[in-house]
């Protein structure tokens, strides 16, 4: 599986890199159909705490799952859409099930 980390605003330093790609490993665990993940990290122009944006899309066969998250830290924006990745993964496994 290739992940590929984009930063807009801001350079990513290598313990985001690492984190991400750590965390992202998980994902082919729970499904081994995501062929590539491209990440994109936003740091906001605004004055409030939860400036840092993610967002995740997940190439998988027949379509793309997208997760979108906005947090104090880009960390918590990685955990916050591994949740969401995980549920949109879930039904996915069941719609194919079926």
């Amino acid at each position: 599986m290739i992940i590929n980390i984009q930063a807009l605003n801001f350079k990513a330093n290598s313990p985001l890199t690492e984190y991400v790609q750590k965390k992202m490993d998980k994902i082919n665990l729970l499904y081994d159909k995501v062929s590539s993940i491209s990440v994109y990290f936003k740091l906001l122009n605004n004055n409030t705490k939860q400036n840092k944006f993610s967002e995740f899309i997940l190439h998988i066969p027949g379509e793309d799952l997208v997760v979108k998250k906005q947090g104090q830290s880009f960390e918590e924006c990685v955990d916050l859409s591994l949740d969401a990745i995980k549920i949109q993964l879930e039904k996915e496994k069941n719609k194919k099930r079926k």
